[in-house]
């Protein structure tokens, strides 16, 4: 909130609403999400142009619509009368992936957003929980709703765990 010179001068804000196999196979093919997962974060990822490419390119093959929510939008630097922004958005949305674009570069040190949960819009069933915890090792498993562990087999609700079984 104190940035003073090094502001992103502009904003603009997408959304997207992606069923759980979308998200899923979203993340498995994004530049450097996978290993951002695995190894407690990653500076920089889809930095470069060719990391925004691959990502846009990924979107579109996926056919992931992205919404406006705000235009491009001019911010302040960190000083106090100008460091808080607040923009009332008109037309109601529904999603579950925000997309912050900075213009040209730059970031934001926090951001907060309020909504209404939107339940009977939901297009289909979400696993009871999607935890991911990390450690020198990883296996791709998915979840099971019986006692059994769980099998190696593909399913459409991957966990990312640290744990072997």
């Amino acid at each position: 909130a104190h940035f003073t010179g090094n502001h992103a001068p502009h904003i603009s804000l997408e959304l997207a609403d992606l069923t759980p196999s979308q998200a899923t196979a979203l993340v498995a093919t994004l530049p450097g999400t996978v290993e951002r997962l695995l190894h407690g974060g990653r500076q920089g990822v889809g930095h470069t142009p060719a990391e925004v490419q691959q990502a846009q390119a990924t979107c579109r093959s996926k056919n992931i619509e992205w919404q406006q929510l705000l235009a491009k939008t001019p911010l302040q630097p960190g000083y106090e009368p100008s460091r808080i922004h607040y923009f009332v958005l008109n037309n109601a949305v529904c999603g579950n992936y925000l997309r912050i674009n900075y213009f040209p570069d730059g970031g934001v040190a926090r951001i907060r957003l309020w909504g209404t949960e939107a339940p009977e819009l939901f297009r289909e069933l979400k696993p009871l929980y999607l935890p991911i915890t990390t450690g020198k090792s990883c296996t791709v498993v998915p979840h099971s709703t019986t006692d059994k562990p769980p099998s190696r087999l593909p399913y459409e609700f991957m966990e990312i765990s640290s744990k072997r079984f």
